[in-house]
């Protein structure tokens, strides 16, 4: 009896502490806009119309895991999603450098291990990115854990006819554990504000520049009445009229490119 109360008693004192290591110490997943290495929690950037740029993805007190998923959301007429990438030039991924494996087995056939990656791409806006470790002679999932680089996800910034301001969100987080297969869904999301700035404003069309068809698209579109057809794409002044100010803009920029 003294031995199961004591048992019990172990039990209930890990289970406590860790519970409070996890209050203390929370498991996240989170994004950062800043290409340099470590996570810089830089949550805004500006880009111009055709530019690339990598969202790096950070775990943060990562439990003893073998995947990981996330996914991004986003408007798809502002931003285009292109790759997805473990290791930056000086920066490896976390899947790597924190197997929980046999250390002589990483070291000598460091080939041994692949990386497992699966991307779910939408064309509505939305990607989702699993992520894992597979060991190709015992054909199992690795473990890995600790704080670090994920892997970095590329996008395109879309033409635009002005400068706009884009939501991506990274939402539906998932920690898969070694432990009984138990997979947990970090709550709340992450919100990235992207700022597309256009060398020159007009292109309506999203072609690259600003030529007769855009100009087609403004004359149709040209009212000094806010209350009788407006389009805020066509006010680029962002007065929030239509009027002749815009169209001195648009002459301004015609036959120009942004790219």
């Amino acid at each position: 009896m003294w031995k199961q109360r004591k048992y019990l008693w172990l039990v209930s004192l890990i289970f406590s502490t860790v519970i409070l290591f996890n209050q203390a110490f929370p498991q996240t997943i989170v994004a950062d806009l800043n290409p340099a290495s470590g996570n810089q929690w830089l949550d805004s950037l500006y880009v111009t119309p055709g530019d690339s740029f990598r969202v790096a993805v950070y775990g943060d007190n990562l439990p003893y895991i073998f995947s990981v998923g996330f996914t991004f959301q986003f408007d798809p007429a502002r931003i285009a999603y292109s790759r997805f990438d473990f290791n930056k030039q000086d920066e490896r991924s976390i899947l790597f450098e924190n197997l929980w494996t046999i250390p002589e087995a990483k070291v000598d056939q460091p080939e041994r291990f692949v990386e497992s990656l699966f991307v779910q791409k939408a064309d509505s806006g939305k990607v989702t990115i699993y992520l894992a470790v597979k060991d190709t002679v015992d054909h199992r999932p690795l473990f890995f854990k600790d704080t670090g680089l994920l892997g970095f996800v590329t996008f395109r910034a879309q033409p635009v006819p002005k400068t706009v301001l884009t939501a991506l969100q990274l939402r539906d987080r998932k920690l898969a554990y070694a432990t009984q297969g138990l997979v947990e869904t970090l709550p709340g999301e992450q919100l990235l504000r992207v700022i597309t700035i256009p060398k020159y404003l007009g292109d309506f069309n999203a072609n690259g520049c600003i030529d007769f068809w855009d100009f087609v698209l403004f004359a149709q579109r040209f009212n000094p009445r806010a209350d009788i057809g407006w389009d805020p794409r066509f006010d680029l002044d962002n007065n929030g009229f239509l009027n002749i100010r815009d169209f001195f803009i648009f002459v301004g920029n015609f036959g120009k490119c942004n790219h």
